[in-house]
């Protein structure tokens, strides 16, 4: 039996053969579950609406490495063995404080994509 194990914002993740989850884009995911940070705009990549954060171990430099992707593109099977953060993972980090990117985003007024100005 072949599964899919994954964690997103450090909650874990998994689906066995046959479940409806594995023919979905992470995106489809992620809203099903709750995570709305990421948005479908654009559905080709290219806005921006949908980025997250890929971390996973790369052998050859024996590190973690850190990728942003387009969630709306990503087959939900490619992050077999990956953590995903999303805007929500950053929001708080573990002693209540803001996470320094979304402190960043608060001070200076951003917004995720900018594609609603």
């Amino acid at each position: 039996m072949t599964k899919l194990d994954f964690a997103v914002n450090q909650r874990r993740f998994s689906f066995g053969d046959g479940a409806a989850e594995i023919d979905s884009s992470l995106l489809e995911f992620l809203r099903k579950e709750g995570f709305t940070g990421c948005k479908q705009v654009c559905g080709e990549g290219g806005c921006g609406a949908c980025t997250a954060v890929l971390s996973f171990w790369d052998p050859e430099t024996n590190s973690t490495k850190h990728q942003s992707v387009a969630t709306c593109l990503l087959p939900l099977p490619f992050v077999h063995h990956m953590h995903i953060t999303t805007i929500e993972g950053l929001s708080k980090l573990s002693d209540g404080e803001l996470h320094p990117v979304s402190e960043a985003f608060y001070e200076m007024g951003a917004s995720q994509c900018g594609f609603c100005t």
